[in-house]
């Protein structure tokens, strides 16, 4: 939450499998908290009438106070909290309790941790569904295409990330290391067509790290070996 521009808290994570992380929508006097209901992460329960495909929701639930209009968040979720499962894994948030009404996000597999950038709203109901497809109730994200990062690996230390957007917007632009740690982050403003990035990764060790755009209705990552 935010009292004030000196007064601020905006990356919070308690002893579980959830942070939440704010982005520039927090202004002040906004707050956002969240509570689980002490269920297992081990148990799945199968949401009827959602889709024709068979899925299953987390017994675990978590709901959602916010004050004002906190805005985009990026929720960072521990795998190794999690289960293993052979399906796709996505967040899902409803108004209901038992997900009836649900909306799904997939998430992005970050290495260490699975990431999902959302707008969640007051009084609502998040956890974590498993399918084959997820077909009804998602939010596709059709703002970048053509994403393209080359050379990868990179050459000489450099490399250039390309998309087209759809739209002119403003994004956070993130390279993430496979522990998870931010190692470089920076806004960027994201023009209404081509798109070119050019980075200088010469300092960096060798590895694998993840490039992520995040912004209004962007949530991409990129795999990048350096």
């Amino acid at each position: 939450g935010r009292i004030s521009e000196m007064d601020y808290h905006a990356d919070a994570k308690g002893t579980g499998e959830l942070r939440i992380i704010a982005g520039s929508g927090l202004g002040d006097n906004e707050f956002l908290m969240w509570g689980h209901n002490n269920d297992s992460l081990n148990v799945w329960t199968e949401i009827k009438d959602l889709q024709e495909e068979k899925i299953e929701v987390l017994s675990r639930s978590w709901r959602i106070t916010e004050f004002g209009d906190v805005g985009e968040v990026e929720l960072r979720i521990d795998k190794s909290h999690l289960p293993v499962v052979s399906n796709k894994l996505g967040l899902i948030m409803a108004q209901s309790a038992d997900y009836s009404d649900g909306t799904i996000y997939e998430l992005v597999d970050m290495g260490t941790y699975y990431s999902v950038t959302v707008n969640l709203t007051d009084a609502a109901y998040i956890s974590f569904v498993s399918a084959e497809e997820f077909t009804v109730g998602k939010e596709f994200n059709e703002t970048l295409s053509g994403l393209v990062l080359y050379p990868n690996p990179v050459e000489n230390g450099r490399t250039t990330l390309s998309f087209i957007s759809s739209k002119s917007t403003d994004a956070l632009f993130s390279i993430v290391d496979q522990m998870g740690r931010t190692v470089e982050q920076r806004s960027i403003e994201v023009s209404n067509g081509e798109n070119h990035i050019e980075m200088n990764v010469s300092n960096y060790s060798t590895g694998v790290y993840f490039i992520q755009l995040q912004g209004d209705g962007l949530n991409k990552v990129v795999r990048m070996v350096r």
